[in-house]
């Protein structure tokens, strides 16, 4: 007897949906598909099919592609078309729906993979936690390290460089103005500017220290140099970096790209201290260049937390809730309500 073709559902798979998705849409989507999507059923239409790029074998199952939390979820409905269908191929909604159902994930596997993603997701919000109060311990010690008194040689000379990271040193000897080396490409206050390093042979002796003297805008690069190059001895107070392990490289025009000691030992053939000074006063406002209008410009900032720990925190916590309110709602709610509506049998 001619009636209506049941409708053709094609579940298909992109590697490039959630691929830029906040984690929490992946993770709602891995959830649905696990939850949801049956397998292939050929004999009634319904297929799962893949783009290019997403593994062969989810043409199998879909929930290879769901747990990688990359696919598409369309509905296409089949042209309404005449067709006979016999009376033995017919099934009824009710009897689609429960191979639906028995196709789903086994339970305990779907929990087992609920309380696992959980597990993940609130030790990524613990660790965050952790990383914050590390941080701020960090800050209270490398702002009291600012605050205390300049270290002296020669007790400053004697120091490793990690030791004596974000402490002031004030530092007395003299200028190696044949050595200076210039960083290029310093963007302040708005205008493109550079950085000068002159090393700085130490009274008492020792291997060089390279000393950044500050930032002068580009087109006062003759003047600011002219007036630095006329100081022969050093007494100068700066901030204390640690620059080991730092490379940098030499460009065609004879700057300098970052300040790294061992990268510019290299070129001046001579052995630097693996820390360095950033010459001059700490500020919390480098906004605006000196009221006086005086160059180079020698200031630095002082230590700050500058990551989000906390809100990194709040969002892996907010996953996981939202994750397992949507397992209850899934495993637990929709199942009753299904119960309640569904039609019970005359006794």
């Amino acid at each position: 007897m001619p009636g209506s073709a049941p409708s053709s559902m094609t579940f298909v798979f992109e590697r490039n949906f959630c691929v830029g998705s906040a984690p929490s849409i992946q993770m709602y989507s891995a959830l649905y598909a696990i939850s949801v999507l049956p397998k292939s059923r050929p004999e009634d239409g319904s297929s799962v099919r893949c783009r290019p790029g997403v593994p062969a074998h989810c043409k199998a199952r879909a929930y290879a592609c769901a747990v990688s939390a990359v696919f598409q979820v369309t509905d296409r409905t089949a042209s309404s078309e005449s067709v006979s269908v016999a009376p033995h191929q017919r099934r009824s909604q009710t009897e689609m729906n429960t191979e639906d159902l028995s196709m789903r994930l086994p339970t305990p596997l779907l929990l087992a993979l609920l309380g696992l993603a959980v597990a993940v997701l609130l030790g990524l919000g613990t660790w965050q936690v952790q990383r914050n109060q590390w941080k701020h311990g960090l800050v209270e010690e490398r702002t009291a390290s600012l605050a205390a008194p300049p270290l002296e040689a020669p007790g400053v000379l004697t120091m490793s460089a990690p030791a004596l990271a974000w402490h002031r040193a004030r530092l007395v000897g003299t200028w190696d103005h044949a050595h200076s080396m210039v960083l290029a490409n310093r963007i302040r206050y708005g205008l493109k500017g550079e950085d000068l390093v002159t090393p700085l042979i130490p009274a008492s002796g020792g291997p060089t220290i390279l000393v950044d003297r500050g930032w002068y805008p580009e087109t006062e690069r003759d003047r600011v140099r002219a007036a630095l190059d006329m100081e022969e001895t050093a007494n100068i107070e700066g901030l204390a970096v640690d620059a080991t392990g730092r490379t940098a490289r030499r460009t065609g025009q004879g700057t300098w790209t970052a300040l790294a000691p061992e990268s510019m030992a290299g070129w001046a053939g001579t052995p630097f201290r693996p820390w360095a000074v950033i010459q001059g006063t700490p500020t919390d406002d480098d906004s605006r260049p000196p009221s006086d209008g005086s160059l180079p410009v020698q200031r630095y900032y002082p230590f700050v937390n500058t990551t989000t720990h906390v809100q990194y925190a709040l969002t892996w916590y907010g996953i996981a809730v939202a994750l397992v309110a949507i397992a209850v709602a899934r495993l637990i709610v929709a199942p009753r309500r299904a119960r309640r509506s569904a039609p019970r049998n005359p006794e």
